[in-house]
């Protein structure tokens, strides 16, 4: 069952049969040719403003062309978290502690 919001178009709760309750939003992506539900987030885990700013930044892609997933993924791999991760796997075996520099007080 969908209950559809009032404030941006396509977007939804989704409650599955056991009562778990995800943001949803449901358009034509790109490359699609019938709309189709992606979630957005748990209801819970993401509030309802979250979940309303996500889908009017997907929708905004979406009339660039862009595909929801895509924007995702991109927008998860320039998090802090993933930044660091990436660099530390690449570069952590050339760091050094401070007792290794050779400028250490």
């Amino acid at each position: 069952m969908l209950i559809w919001d009032a404030t941006v178009q396509g977007f939804a709760v989704r409650v599955t049969d056991t009562g778990t309750k995800s943001f949803v939003l449901v358009t034509r992506y790109p490359g699609d040719k019938h709309p189709t539900p992606r979630a957005i987030g748990t209801v819970g885990a993401i509030s309802l403003a979250k979940a309303r700013e996500k889908a009017t930044a997907w929708l905004e892609a979406i009339s660039d062309g862009i595909d929801a997933r895509t924007f995702a993924e991109e927008a998860a791999v320039n998090t802090l978290r993933a930044v660091a991760k990436n660099y530390l796997a690449r570069e952590g075996k050339k760091l050094r502690t401070v007792d290794q520099r050779e400028d250490h007080f």
